[in-house]
């Protein structure tokens, strides 16, 4: 099932270590929360107080992925990766040991910082052996089969855990795959050094060719090493550091992220408004000094310049809005009003996993044959049509027409995925894959988010037989917007 990587040794290998490394992400986002129950009593949490475990989650990833992924552009997709298991390996340790909420928390949150470094840096590297085309269509679509499965089958994997030990076992679980993956990765990937990223990752003169893969020509008015606008020379230590890593850029971005993440989802009682007016000031200073720094965490000009990987962007959000509305809706839906026991409930999302991951490969023979246009628009039908399975769908409801919505949905998030991967890859710049795939997952976890609001304000507290025929009219909405942005879009052409 993964591709391979032309003139790459071991290349199904290290294809299988940067699977293990970026389904980690995926998986953890969703495993805790059939624990989160179990935390609170054995912790003596509010669930307010133990919904941040889940929340903390979200923030870091959402912030950190487009950091992490310029990171791995100007510092080495292999050095990234590797460092990112082993803050994994910490973090599950110190999560394991937690005995209060705020140190689970915050090794949730080291747990997303360790996490998010893996699937920038496995497109980055991927970027630098695979020209867009079959080849990328298998490496990425490899990787997707194995990131929708550990999201997919983590409450499963989770619950699993959970029956034969405690919560903890959630951390522990970690420990086997990041230490396989950055084993992996850090013997049989591709070294920076070779790649021409060793004078970035020390902020010196020596600069790494112009034209060498890996190296950064986008950051305007600046060098990679830190050089000012006026050409006086290279900044040197700490100062050099401050510069050539934007860390005032990663400060604002990351508070603009996470005050309106907060906001969105209520997060702290009282103050959603004075955090929405925090990210829209912390969003502003953002943009204003990215449009001026020397090296920019996130080129705003290249990507204004690039509305292709936009438009990328875009649908991918939407599409998430769909998923997490159907991951975060059905199952209680299927439990509370159509009185389907537990047991069968889980199984069942088990079974929407299977099919997408059974669809990866004939899904790519048939991108490869049709293009990525029709593609997209035969997958975004299908979607539309399981999603309207999903309204006579009740109480007392057969159990093949929840079957039946299943398997129509499980087609499409087998296929999307795979040709908004694709379209991603096509779109990203030269030396600037990391970011957009950092982008790609930022768009992920937005689309989650929004749909948690809209579960917030359509559903409640519980879900109701009219309450849920809101939230599929919801989604028939956004799936509409989706298919007329697939058809208002053209193909991105390679950009590398």
């Amino acid at each position: 099932m993964l591709g391979v990587m032309p003139a790459l040794p071991h290349s199904r290998l290290v294809l299988a270590g940067l699977s293990l490394g970026t389904m980690l992400n995926p998986l953890n986002s969703t495993m805790i929360t059939v624990a989160l129950i179990a935390i609170a009593r054995d912790l003596g949490a509010t669930f307010v107080e133990v919904s941040w475990v889940v929340t903390v989650f979200y923030l870091v990833s959402c912030t950190a992925q487009p950091v992490l992924g310029r990171f791995a552009d100007r510092y080495g997709p292999q050095r990234i990766f590797v460092s990112g298991m082993l803050v994994v390996l910490i973090a599950a340790v110190w999560g394991s040991l937690a005995r209060d909420i705020v140190g689970l928390s915050a090794a949730r949150g080291l747990l997303a910082l360790g996490t998010a470094c893996a699937y920038p840096s496995a497109v980055n590297l991927l970027g630098r052996w695979v020209r867009p085309g079959p080849d990328s269509v298998r490496a990425l679509g490899g990787i997707q089969v194995v990131n929708f499965l550990g999201m997919a089958l983590g409450p499963a994997l989770g619950g699993l855990a959970l029956a034969l030990f405690d919560w903890s076992a959630q951390f522990w679980l970690n420990i086997p795959l990041a230490l396989g993956a950055g084993i992996i990765v850090a013997l049989a990937a591709p070294r920076d050094s070779a790649r021409g990223y060793s004078a970035a990752s020390t902020g010196s003169a020596a600069e790494a060719p112009a034209d060498a893969p890996g190296a950064d020509t986008s950051a305007p008015g600046g060098t990679r090493d830190g050089t000012d606008r006026g050409g006086r020379g290279p900044r040197r230590g700490l100062l050099a550091v401050f510069f050539t890593a934007d860390v005032p850029g990663v400060l604002g971005f990351s508070l603009a992220m996470s005050a309106l993440i907060l906001a969105l989802l209520d997060s702290v009682p009282g103050m959603r408004a004075p955090l929405a007016v925090l990210a829209v000031g912390a969003g502003v200073l953002f943009v204003l000094w990215e449009l001026r720094a020397p090296v920019p965490v996130l080129d705003l000009r290249a990507l204004r310049a690039n509305p292709a990987l936009l438009m990328v962007l875009l649908q991918f959000g939407l599409f998430n809005v769909v998923f997490y509305l159907v991951l975060f809706g059905f199952p209680p839906f299927l439990e509370a009003v159509v009185g389907m026991p537990v047991a069968q409930v889980g199984l069942c999302m088990a079974a929407l996993a299977v099919v997408s991951a059974s669809m990866v490969a004939p899904a790519t023979r048939l991108l490869g044959r049709w293009g990525l246009r029709r593609f997209l628009v035969l997958g975004s039908a299908i979607l539309l049509l399981g999603v309207v399975v999903l309204l006579p769908i009740g109480t007392g409801s057969a159990w093949w027409l929840s079957a039946l919505a299943l398997v129509l949905l499980g087609v499409p998030y087998g296929l999307i995925p795979l040709g908004l991967n694709q379209a991603m890859f096509t779109a990203a710049r030269v030396g600037a894959a990391g970011v957009a795939a950092g982008l790609f997952q930022l768009a992920r976890y937005l689309g989650a988010v929004v749909a948690m609001v809209i579960m917030a304000v359509i559903v409640g507290d519980a879900i109701s037989p009219a309450g849920w025929m809101s939230l599929v009219v919801a989604m028939i909405v956004v799936t509409g917007l989706g298919i007329l942005l697939v058809l208002a879009s053209r193909p991105p052409r390679a950009g590398r």
